[in-house]
């Protein structure tokens, strides 16, 4: 939805899943909408309590034809321009001939969703301290010459403390101590 809101061209966008299940599971938005329950309710204090949290939340996903809606059957989902935002394509087969089933992911009050615009990660190459530079450089001897350039040009970053660079470990005595053994 987010690469269709923000690049124009992009007409349809098709997912295919070609292995039963997927990265979302059935259960997370049951999870989310019984946190959210949990937010709205006065006072838990017995197991009853979130019997009746968990059953508010129960409202299951049904399809536009009002069929109930399992994500583990869907192995084709299908994002179209053409479509309003939030609604989605799915199919439960391969079969190009099959229509696609609609399902509405926007929540009650139907409001069209707005996406940000993107912004870049990053603006240039990554930096690294001098140190770790210095430290690559020193074993340049055992890299082949031809990819003696690349180490040499590594953009360093010398306003970064060094203790702020995740890949430098902090100097040690843990040499020391089993040199002393």
């Amino acid at each position: 939805m987010v690469a269709m809101a923000h690049k124009k061209t992009v007409k349809k966008i098709d997912q295919k899943f070609l292995v039963p299940g997927h990265t979302h599971l059935e259960c997370d938005s049951d999870h989310a909408l019984i946190e959210e329950k949990k937010k709205q309710a006065q006072e838990i204090h017995v197991p009853r309590d979130w019997f009746q949290v968990v059953r508010r939340a129960m409202k299951r996903k049904v399809t536009a034809k009002k069929e109930k809606f399992v994500w583990r059957d869907v192995v084709w989902l299908q994002h179209r321009r053409d479509l309003p935002t939030g609604i989605i394509g799915f199919k439960k087969s391969f079969n190009d001939e099959e229509e696609f089933s609609y399902l509405d992911m926007r929540r009650k009050r139907k409001v069209n969703i707005v996406f940000p615009p993107l912004q870049p990660a990053q603006t240039g190459p990554n930096r690294i301290s001098s140190k770790k530079k210095a430290g690559l450089l020193s074993m340049l001897h055992l890299i082949d010459p031809d990819c003696h350039a690349f180490y040499h040009s590594l953009a360093t970053d010398d306003a970064r403390p060094e203790d702020e660079d995740p890949d430098i470990f902090p100097d040690s005595d843990i040499e020391d101590s089993e040199e002393e053994e």
